[in-house]
């Protein structure tokens, strides 16, 4: 029994889709260290849309802060950290709470602050008490990562910084309280996770999920989201592909 020709150029990409690997899979991948409790580093100096020098305890003391750490300039996942962060926040209905940006580019300033921040908060309509997006130096941004646990590091052959996508939920003192990790997080997650926040109180430990922004299959060109896309495209083909072989096999033993 001879197969049809797209039966089996299915089969060849189903197979060769599984083949290769998911970018972002290497043991030594960056990805968060969960510090619940952990104090961040208020006195460290930051800057501002404006590029004053700020603190980052300034934007503390009132209500939970929703931390980002990324950079403005990526191309992949940050943005949609941000946009779901924001949205999730406004879904929780809670009235007490700040999103917080750090970049860890330190080539960054308010060239790629303002356009940003201005595209944020018309889209999500939060206002400046609401959403603050900072940038730093080297030593300073590094200092803010290690304390919250957010590895990251630069990819110097693809021009871009390797790092998990996700926010850190902080107490209003500036201690870790949970980690939300990945994209598309629950509203009412939030808004409990909020209100512990705002007494002091900390979460648990959640499950890793290795989705790493910024990071670029060096064989396919394509970025993590779009290969398990792929696979799945290439699972539906061999799906396709088995029934198509059983059905043929089938009808000739009747």
């Amino acid at each position: 029994m001879s197969l049809p020709s797209q039966a089996v150029a299915s089969l060849c990409l189903a197979l060769t889709m599984f083949a290769l690997p998911a970018a972002g899979q290497a043991a030594e991948a960056p990805e968060f260290a969960q510090r619940l409790g952990a104090q961040l580093p208020l006195q460290t100096v930051l800057r501002d849309v404006q590029g004053r020098a700020v603190r980052l305890g300034d934007y503390f003391g009132g209500a939970p802060v929703l931390l980002v750490l990324g950079y403005y300039r990526c191309r992949n996942l940050c943005s949609l950290v941000y946009d779901d962060a924001l949205q999730s926040a406004l879904q929780s209905g809670a009235s007490k709470y700040r999103l917080v940006g750090v970049s860890i580019d330190p080539t960054e300033g308010p060239r790629e602050v303002v356009p940003r921040q201005r595209a944020l908060r018309n889209a999500m309509g939060v206002d400046g008490e609401r959403l603050t997006l900072l940038t730093g130096d080297a030593i300073a941004v590094a200092a803010v990562a290690r304390a919250a646990g957010f590895g990251y590091r630069y990819n110097a052959a693809q021009g871009l910084y390797e790092h998990p996508a996700g926010f850190i939920l902080v107490t209003p003192e500036g201690r870790i309280s949970r980690y939300f990790l990945g994209l598309h997080y629950q509203g009412k997650a939030l808004r409990d996770a909020l209100a512990r926040a705002q007494g002091g109180a900390t979460g648990e430990l959640v499950e890793q999920v290795r989705l790493l922004c910024a990071r670029l299959d060096p064989v396919t060109g394509h970025g993590g989201a779009a290969l398990l896309a792929m696979r799945g495209v290439a699972l539906a083909a061999a799906v396709a592909v088995a029934m198509l072989v059983w059905r043929l096999g089938h009808g000739r033993t009747q």
